[in-house]
């Protein structure tokens, strides 16, 4: 019982929710509005149960405007394959979905109508979390991808760089029947994304400082580390493992940043 409550008592809800929560009451359009949420907090179950079954800490759930988000406490930080696990998890819950909806027509909860509006808005929520944009599924799909074959912050630029690509391929598909909400809230992330990368990259560093790292092992001369490497560094013509090139690479960072200031 105490773990149930624990897991309700992550749950945050923003004030915008509140107002477009009751947007749908004033209107009379809950049960679509209801059923909507219900499907993107399954979809997001799908992700937190995947991430406890890994043993990954779950920070909190958001209810927004757009629906439910969680937050997965270093995800960005863990293996490769763990992360694609948990990401997966989220557009498989389409297959548990649909029955459920089925279940939710037979007991007349909702009409036929309102039943093959469920259908499409599940199919909707699939395809669109599936999109290769940041902060979407698809998006964090991309990224591990992109970490297979780039270095970390290299890989977080041409993620934020095609993220962009997608979205105006989007704007340009769905002008007919504009989604200004979603315009703004995917614009907005990526603007948020691309002005983080250089704190997500140090994070990156710092984390694989602390934390014991088994991978296959890459020479290279790049200033970064690959994510799914254990990276040996070729520095000043000389080679140095992962620990001590992550502190000569932040130790560089922490001088250029500090010669910026007395420069200005």
């Amino acid at each position: 019982m105490s773990k149930f409550l624990n897991f309700f008592s992550k749950i945050e809800v923003s004030p915008i929710s509140v107002i477009f929560i009751i947007l749908t009451l004033i209107t009379n359009s809950y049960k679509l509005f209801f059923i909507y949420f219900l499907i993107t907090f399954i979809h997001e179950l799908g992700h937190v149960i995947v991430a406890l079954f890994l043993k990954l800490k779950i920070n909190k759930i958001k209810l927004l405007a757009i629906g439910f988000n969680a937050e997965i406490d270093n995800l960005d930080y863990t293996s490769s394959i763990k992360e694609l696990l948990v990401t997966i998890a989220g557009p498989l819950t389409y297959f548990i979905t649909l029955p459920f909806l089925k279940y939710l027509y037979q007991i007349s909860f909702i009409s036929y109508n309102a039943y093959l509006q469920s259908l499409l808005i599940n199919k909707y929520i699939l395809i669109f979390n599936l999109l290769p944009i940041v902060p979407l599924d698809g998006g964090r799909i991309l990224k591990i991808i992109l970490d297979s074959f780039f270095t970390k912050k290299r890989a977080m630029i041409i993620c934020s760089f095609l993220s962009n690509i997608f979205i105006i391929l989007l704007i340009y598909k769905t002008l007919i029947t504009p989604q200004w909400l979603m315009y703004v809230f995917l614009i907005l992330n990526n603007i948020i994304y691309l002005l983080s990368i250089s704190k997500k990259w140090k994070l990156f560093l710092i984390n694989r400082l602390i934390t014991q790292n088994k991978q296959k092992e890459k020479i290279h001369n790049h200033c970064d580390l690959y994510r799914n490497r254990y990276n040996y560094l070729i520095m000043n013509k000389k080679i140095f493992n992962e620990e001590t090139a992550i502190r000569e690479i932040l130790a560089n960072n922490v001088a250029n940043a500090t010669k910026n200031k007395l420069n200005r």
